[in-house]
């Protein structure tokens, strides 16, 4: 089952580079044991180089440049998403043709993210089951670990959905990705 997961992640970043590192005591070769379900899912941090789209898993909303400069979960659109592997695992993701970067001005839960050009937030992008994405700080707040992606209002006034950074939650925080990647386009 591993083995599956590892053919399509290439597959998905054909163009890029994808590299993962198994933690999982599971073997990935084909075995008796292979052909059962897995019991206990290892989640692996990717390295990912391409364009995508960004998909929240609740809906399938992408992000989109929001009014007042933040990074607004939008329906209906297709904006394309540049995520750039820095080293080891660490990345930064901007829109695509142009120079402005997701940035959170300040690390912290509730954060909510911005549009730089001149600065961008460090993130890791976690696979999970199903080749969903978490995607985290690589700033580590010493009691909860990770500070997460998250989807939710901007405020109690302010209805319309933005990304925040948030502490990791289960349960009915919208804190999981897809990434669809971009049609290769002839010049």
């Amino acid at each position: 089952m591993h083995f599956f997961y590892i053919l399509i992640l290439c597959f998905l970043s054909s163009l890029g580079h994808a590299r993962i590192q198994i933690r999982s005591k599971n073997p990935t070769s084909i075995d008796k044991s292979a052909i059962l379900p897995p019991t206990n899912y290892v989640y692996k941090t990717v390295s990912l180089k391409s364009n995508y789209t960004i998909l929240d898993d609740l809906n399938h909303d992408s992000f989109a440049p929001g009014a007042g400069g933040v990074v607004e979960i939008k329906g209906n659109n297709d904006f394309q998403w540049s995520i750039e592997h820095i080293s080891n695992l660490v990345h930064i993701v901007g829109y695509k043709n142009s120079s402005k970067y997701i940035h959170f001005p300040e690390l912290k839960d509730g954060a909510v993210a911005t549009f730089s050009e001149y600065t961008a937030t460090f993130f890791n992008a976690v696979l999970t089951p199903n080749l969903i994405f978490n995607f985290t700080t690589t700033f580590m707040e010493s009691d909860t670990g990770p500070l997460m992606w998250t989807v939710e209002a901007y405020s109690d006034r302010d209805p319309r959905k933005v990304l925040k950074l948030r502490k990791p939650e289960s349960g009915n925080a919208r804190q999981r990705f897809v990434l669809k990647k971009a049609a290769i386009q002839d010049n």
